[in-house]
């Protein structure tokens, strides 16, 4: 199961998701690839400026276990922009977070002049973006899709004693 929370600034908007949209969850073998979207929007009272980036951040458990720095250049009002980055491998099990970190900004409510967006360092705390889960593909075998094989063979097992049960009675009678 996701949640996508998205990253708002001054009407600045982030909103981050995950290429294969997990189905359940994201395996351990898989990199996922990072589908980034900046917006500026029209209640925004800034224009980006071209040297802009922020950094992004993968934590698997409140490990971070993957960080990049994503430039998104000049920004207008009313206008977008989508990057796709690869992320790395999920090595760990565990409830995932991707989210930004930025450093600061300058000048943004400035007239007469565009403004900066720094990215963070990789040491402060992430704001959080989206959310999934990753898990080990034997370990989510074992855990979920054999009990809920189980379950099913024990409804049909069930269904069948309980037919066989009706029979005996009919021929008894």
């Amino acid at each position: 199961m996701t949640a996508q929370y998205g990253y708002s600034y001054h009407g600045f908007e982030i909103s981050i998701e995950t290429e294969p949209e997990p189905s359940p969850v994201l395996w351990t073998h898989q990199t996922p690839t990072l589908k980034i979207t900046f917006e500026n929007t029209q209640e925004s009272t800034t224009e980006w400026s071209e040297d802009n980036s922020i950094r992004v951040a993968i934590e698997v458990d409140g490990d971070q276990v993957w960080t990049d720095i994503v430039g998104f250049g000049p920004l207008d009002h009313g206008k977008s922009k989508t990057i796709r980055i690869e992320g790395a491998p999920l090595t760990f099990e565990g409830h995932a977070v991707v989210g930004v970190i930025s450093g600061g900004v300058s000048n943004p409510n400035s007239d007469d002049r565009r403004a900066g967006m720094n990215p963070g360092s990789a040491s402060q705390t992430i704001s959080p973006c989206y959310a999934f889960s990753v898990w080990d593909e034997s370990h989510y075998d074992a855990t979920v899709r054999t009990p809920k094989r189980l379950q099913w063979a024990s409804v049909v097992t069930s269904a069948a004693l309980i037919f066989f049960a009706l029979v005996q009675i009919w021929i008894t009678l």
